[in-house]
């Protein structure tokens, strides 16, 4: 019987349904890209729902299926996913666990900003090129910053359609590769493009923090970090423990 719904595309994702293979536990995991789908185990525990799903789909995917338990292991910054999820949830009275990634990327190197709006007044103050490491999803308010065609690279999923996104909204130097992403990897970008500032989010080690991190250190750029929305749930571990104490009474 799969009345599991774990909410993806993340590490933890990933690391939850591999914890549901080994433990003969079968889920359904929901990711939003393909890059999602190509880092899940193939397993007969492991059913894959790709795409998008609004609240309206949720809530008919968890009717249809009769899902008893869902697990939102989505990304800290996907706040509206999230908020969905709370609240279909709610509305259908199944029992709803978010996954909170650790916060240990405090470092005194970086320079931390409340939101993207900040970080963008801040650069508008400053003369150089900038290597943003946010994603597709965010390139849009980035276009605010003064000169961003022939100031910005930005580093994006290498997707048709992001790609064509981005090249839209006037970005020339546009970097689509899968991640992961060494320190190495960001230096020699840092170095081709005469980059001074490295823009990214609060994403932990999971998220590549420290390697970017790294670079900018290494490199002796500004490293400038948007702070991580207010979270809370259970930790990885515990999401587990829940899990095999639900499957191994």
């Amino acid at each position: 019987m799969c009345d599991i719904l774990i909410f993806g595309g993340t590490t933890e994702g990933r690391e939850l349904a591999e914890f549901c293979e080994k433990e003969k536990i079968s889920v359904f995991v929901s990711v939003a890209t393909d890059y999602g789908e190509t880092v899940l185990t193939k397993s007969a525990y492991i059913k894959v729902i790709k795409g998008r799903m609004s609240a309206e789909d949720m809530e008919n995917f968890i009717t249809q299926h009769h899902i008893q338990m869902v697990i939102d292991a989505t990304h800290p910054y996907a706040v509206e996913v999230t908020k969905n999820i709370q609240s279909v949830c709610k509305r259908l009275s199944v029992e709803n666990i978010r996954v909170c990634r650790e916060n240990d990327t405090v470092d005194n190197y970086a320079e931390f900003f409340p939101d993207k709006k900040t970080v963008i007044d801040y650069l508008n103050t400053k003369d150089g090129n900038i290597f943003l490491t946010t994603g597709s999803k965010e390139a849009e308010i980035f276009t605010k910053i003064h000169r961003y065609q022939d100031r910005c690279l930005i580093r994006i999923l290498p997707y048709e359609e992001n790609i064509q996104y981005c090249r839209n909204l006037g970005f020339k130097n546009i970097i689509a590769e899968n991640p992961p992403f060494s320190a190495e990897d960001n230096i020699k970008l840092i170095h081709r493009y005469n980059i001074a500032f490295l823009v990214t989010k609060d994403s932990g080690k999971t998220g590549g923090f420290d390697s970017k991190l790294q670079s900018a250190k290494e490199c002796d750029i500004e490293f400038l970090v948007i702070c991580r929305p207010k979270d809370s749930g259970l930790s990885l571990e515990t999401v587990k423990n829940r899990l095999w104490e639900k499957y191994h009474e």
